[in-house]
Formats: structure tokens, sequence, C-alpha cells
């Protein structure tokens, strides 16, 4: 398998994650590509200084050919598919803890109505005092 269909396969996983399985939508976001292009202009620093010095080197039998800063197209697509899916998991994970946090402020703040006997339906949570 060439480096290039690995990079390209990366992409479209990246891509499904974010959109079909975290459903975090990035992709849709402006300052994820903000954020993507600060940090695409490190990766052809870096991405350069490694492949013009010949530190890293390519099979040209496994890659396309096109090159910026030496640096073949699949370095960048690789890139890309890990920022994605690095930024992807740091939303979900971060909406996931913020959910369990306010579960758990109303639990121990004694605010849900487990049973349901009170005035409020079973599982409704109190926001707490008006002057919060």
């Amino acid at each position: 398998m060439s480096y290039t269909v690995l990079a390209v396969a990366g992409v479209g996983l990246a891509v499904l994650l974010d959109v079909f399985l975290l459903r975090t939508r990035l992709l849709a976001r402006r300052v994820f590509w903000v954020s993507y292009a600060i940090l695409f202009g490190f990766q052809v620093i870096v991405d350069g200084v490694l492949t013009c010095r010949g530190i890293v080197r390519y099979n040209p039998d496994r890659i396309v050919g096109w090159q910026l800063a030496c640096a073949p197209l699949e370095d960048y697509l690789f890139g890309f598919a890990m920022i994605l899916q690095t930024l992807a998991w740091w939303v979900w994970w971060g909406r996931r803890e913020a959910k369990g946090r306010g579960r758990l402020a109303g639990v121990a703040a004694g605010a849900v109505d487990a049973g349901g006997d009170g005035d409020r339906p079973a599982g409704a949570v109190d926001a707490g005092p008006a002057s919060l």
C-alpha cells in the first residue's frame, strides 16, 4: 500500500470521525480553519527542514510527487488528519466532561428530584439560587 493511499484514508477517517462518529463538526467552524492555518504554517517549516536537509526521505515510488518545501503532499494530508482527529477528540471529551460535571453538581447540591414525588418531574435539576 502506498503512502498516498494511507494519507487519503487517514483524512477520510478523520472526517468521518468528526462529522459522523463524534459529531463535533469542527470542519464547519471558522475557528478550526484559523487554528489549522496556524498549525499548517509551522508544519511547513518543520517538514521543510526535515525533508530539505535529507533527515527524512521518501521512496518516490510510494508518493504522488507533489511537494511543498521539499515535503510530499502526503505529509500535509497526514498532518491534517492528525490535527482534525486530535481536536475532534478534545472537543468531544470536553463536552462529555462538562455534561458529567453538570450532573454531579446537581446531585451534590441535592437539587435532583430523583423520585419525582415533589412538584418537579423525576430527574429534574434545580438551577440553583437566582443570585448565582
